[in-house]
């Protein structure tokens, strides 16, 4: 049974998928995928760390931006960018069927100032990533 904290990591995810051209990878543990958790080159990877549960909670996000090559990495960071600085909310769906997903009547919103990317140093390609804290309701 799906649960606000799921419905709000699905519903980031698609939003991001749904709106950029480049590969989104979702970092996960998955015991039949060993490599899902790893950073995937050549994609925008995102992966949620911590929760803290209370009416508005707050999940704590990472987006990693990573490509081969440099110029490719900073237009992908800066469309990244764009998508999160034009939009300050989405609409939370419930996706346990991906093809009808059921609105839940409330929202995941962040802060369009808290969109901010570092360069992480690589020697092996160009990574910008950024911590991204996204607010929803445990109460549905």
């Amino acid at each position: 049974m799906p649960t606000p904290l799921r419905d709000a990591r699905d519903t980031f995810l698609h939003f991001m998928s749904d709106n950029l051209s480049m590969p989104v990878h979702a970092m996960r543990c998955d015991p039949n995928d060993p490599s899902a958790d790893l950073l995937m080159p050549n994609a925008v990877n995102i992966e949620f760390l911590n929760v803290n549960f209370d009416t508005i909670s707050v999940l704590q996000v990472v987006i990693d931006v990573l490509n081969d090559d440099e110029n490719t990495a900073a237009d992908w960071m800066e469309s990244v960018w764009q998508l999160l600085r034009s939009a300050f909310y989405t609409t939370v769906f419930n996706y346990t069927v991906p093809a009808t997903p059921v609105s839940q009547h409330t929202n995941i919103m962040w802060d369009r100032g808290a969109v901010k990317f570092r360069r992480v140093s690589n020697n092996n390609y160009t990574h910008y990533s950024c911590i991204l804290p996204v607010k929803f309701s445990a109460i549905i």
